[in-house]
């Protein structure tokens, strides 16, 4: 609910933080609700468009760093390295496409049709890295 582009839900979502149950139950179990709600709140203070819920999403954020200061640091390292590796994989998946757009209308496909134009055949390794492409000169 927190990640949503919506004004009203995401508010009211924001606002349940300030309950002191709610509060309580969240510092009860830190290690466990800290990792869940990070990402997204991490995410939503750097894209949301909205100053209010910017607001409460840093006092969220500064109660978290407030109740366990080393795994708030340790969620922020994690988050940023797992953004920098993406980054780094949404780079080579862009560079693949564009090595077939340029190479899709000179060369065939030898693995099942054979055509020559708007044939694109990947085979995907189980690495989500490792993409082979089984080209032929024509």
């Amino acid at each position: 609910m927190v990640v949503g582009r919506c004004l009203q839900v995401a508010e009211r979502a924001l606002f349940l933080w300030n309950n002191e149950y709610l509060a309580s139950l969240i510092e009860e179990n830190q290690s466990v609700v800290m990792p869940i709600m990070f990402p997204a709140l991490f995410r939503v203070s750097k894209e949301h468009w909205n100053q209010a819920i910017l607001t409460l999403v840093y006092n969220v954020l500064k109660t978290f760093m407030e109740m366990n200061g080393t795994l708030f640091e340790e969620l922020t390292a994690n988050y940023k390295l797992e953004e920098a590796k993406f980054v780094v994989h949404s780079v080579y998946v862009l560079h693949v496409l564009i090595l077939i757009t340029f190479r899709v209308s000179r060369r065939r496909c030898k693995m099942y049709c054979g055509h020559t134009r708007l044939c694109v055949c990947l085979s995907v390794c189980p690495r989500p890295h490792a993409y082979t492409i089984a080209w032929t000169r024509m």
